[in-house]
């Protein structure tokens, strides 16, 4: 069985970054696409045992889903059923 290399972590971060801030910067920050990308920033801190980092990003893509959520634009990731504390 063949190793997958994981993406360098600063790469994958620096894309998400700049994904992100045009994203809020086109449809504000209480927007389903700005959840998807703190959801998959999320995922590659994860993917690099970086388990607090995910966790706050993970916790800020739920906050946004429910925001999103209570203005009615269109709901969440499915991602609404996390426990926040």
């Amino acid at each position: 069985m063949q190793r997958v290399d994981r993406p360098d972590l600063t790469c994958v971060l620096q894309w998400y970054g700049m994904g992100k801030e045009v994203a809020i910067e086109c449809y504000g920050m209480y927007h389903i696409l700005v959840s998807r990308i703190y959801l998959n920033t999320g995922i590659a801190y994860e993917d690099h045992r970086q388990y607090e980092l995910a966790y706050d990003h993970f916790k800020q893509s739920y906050l946004i889903n429910v925001q999103v959520g209570a203005q009615g634009e269109g709901g969440g990731s499915g991602s609404t059923n996390v426990l926040v504390g």
